[in-house]
């Protein structure tokens, strides 16, 4: 048990450590959607998406990052990733 608790405690990033790493507000990593996403988004849809598309957090890890239940998160970010398919296919 002890372990397992050790292990998820590495695995989960706070949200505020990556702030701290990141310098520059763009991200070589988005690119061209880094723009999209500023545009169309709040900070917090934003970092909501790119936690989990980008970093690959699963809604679980999400839940306790944001303090809610991973059913919600995982409606959120459906919800979130529809509208930016939406906004790329209409560029």
């Amino acid at each position: 048990y002890y372990n397992r608790v050790i292990i998820n405690e590495q695995k989960l990033v706070k949200s505020d450590e990556i702030v701290e790493k990141i310098e520059d507000n763009k991200s070589p990593i988005l690119g061209v959607y880094d723009e999209i996403l500023n545009k169309n988004f709040s900070q917090d849809e934003k970092d909501l998406i790119v936690y989990h598309v980008v970093f690959g957090y699963t809604y679980k890890e999400l839940s306790k990052l944001y303090d809610t239940s991973p059913k919600s998160i995982g409606k959120k970010c459906r919800h979130l990733i529809n509208i930016l398919k939406n906004i790329i296919k209409e560029d």
